[in-house]
């Protein structure tokens, strides 16, 4: 059954792929089966929504044995891996291979907008990991352009504050700007998940820093919770209250990010305080965010008493709460951990189950012997 409705779905999507290049629109009516961009999007591709529709359809295509929608998706990332590098010089920088928020629908000429690890291009850079992930580690393809994509984060976007020098990753709109939004705070997280190989020291090393960076914006504040949008002091410190950093957006989503990274650090480390650090999260959720039905977003972290928004978004519990369960659950349990082994999570924290994507549907890409 769920199966049947699963392809369902994935058939009434499908016309999101009808653009000229291939790119998918933003929206699909399911049911006259017409796709379109919104009027606020002048035309134009979202990269976080076209780069994570990735692990989705692949599932779809190895669970249906139809590869029509593995090749829809994967089209996707076979355009924007062989669009020409001098499109990614922007504002007189070298960004490749981070790309802009925004690429035009019907040309997928050079991308547009500011580039951020944030909203609206999260997600996209998440899936880099875990498209190889998903394959089995097979898919060399997609290790690859996540390795390119930490090694130019690095060089372009990281910054540090002062007086605190916490490590940040800025975003670039012609230049580096020092913001980060909560969503960014999956980073850290990725990069503990994805530290193997030749690399693995300096991306853990990075994670650490932004770990702890995300950290203090929770324990900075009198609830304990994070903002949503902050601004950092990369040349001189800020009021005596918050030296190293502005909250530009005081509201808290019950957002997931930060444990999913806390958790990730756990699992990679063993050091207990990331458990620490996420019990005392999950601690100032109960104080300031429980109602008598549910969970509630609040309006401003830095209230002592902060009102609530009366919303609690579906991530609260397919990740927030779902990431703080595997925080405190034993590690080196058997079935956790063979569950772990054989699982990528979506980035809505949806397990899908490891498969050798590689020799069911393109082995063009597997690795050389």
């Amino acid at each position: 059954m769920y199966l049947e409705k699963a392809k369902d779905i994935g058939d009434k999507l499908l016309p999101a792929f009808t653009s000229p290049t291939g790119l998918p629109f933003p929206v699909v009516n399911l049911h006259s089966g017409k796709a379109h961009t919104p009027s606020w999007n002048s035309g134009r591709a979202v990269l976080a929504e076209f780069g994570s529709v990735q692990l989705e359809f692949k599932q779809l295509a190895h669970h249906t044995k139809n590869r029509t929608y593995y090749d829809k998706a994967d089209h996707v990332m076979e355009l924007i891996r062989k669009i020409p590098k001098e499109r990614y010089i922007i504002g007189g920088e070298d960004t490749y291979p981070l790309l802009p928020v925004f690429m035009d629908i019907d040309t997928a000429s050079r991308p547009q907008g500011h580039i951020s690890l944030g909203a609206m291009a999260d997600s996209y850079y998440e899936y880099l990991l875990k498209q190889w992930l998903q394959s089995g580690k097979r898919d060399t393809r997609f290790r690859v352009m996540y390795d390119e994509f930490v090694d130019r984060v690095q060089k372009l976007l990281v910054q540090e504050t002062v007086p605190g020098r916490w490590t940040i990753v800025g975003e670039f709109h012609g230049r580096v700007v020092p913001q980060m939004d909560h969503l960014v705070c999956f980073f850290p997280g990725l990069l503990a998940l994805g530290a193997e190989g030749p690399s693995e020291k300096s991306h853990l090393e990075l994670a650490k820093k932004l770990m702890e960076t995300c950290w203090q914006m929770y324990a900075s504040m009198p609830t304990g919770l994070a903002p949503e949008v902050a601004t950092f002091h990369t040349k001189s410190p800020g009021p005596s209250s918050h030296p190293d950093f502005d909250v530009q957006d005081p509201k808290y989503l019950l957002r997931p990010e930060t444990i999913e990274s806390l958790f990730w650090l756990w699992r990679k480390t063993g050091d207990a305080q990331y458990r620490e650090k996420g019990w005392k999260i999950f601690e100032s959720i109960r104080k300031h965010c429980r109602t008598g039905t549910a969970y509630s977003g609040i309006k401003d972290v830095q209230q002592e008493k902060p009102e609530l928004n009366d919303s609690m978004q579906s991530f609260t519990l397919a990740e927030t709460f779902k990431y703080l369960f595997l925080l405190f659950a034993n590690k080196g349990d058997g079935h956790t951990e063979d569950v772990l082994r054989k699982t990528v999570f979506t980035t809505e924290a949806h397990p899908l189950r490891v498969f050798d994507v590689v020799s069911e549907f393109d082995t063009a890409h597997a690795p050389a012997a």
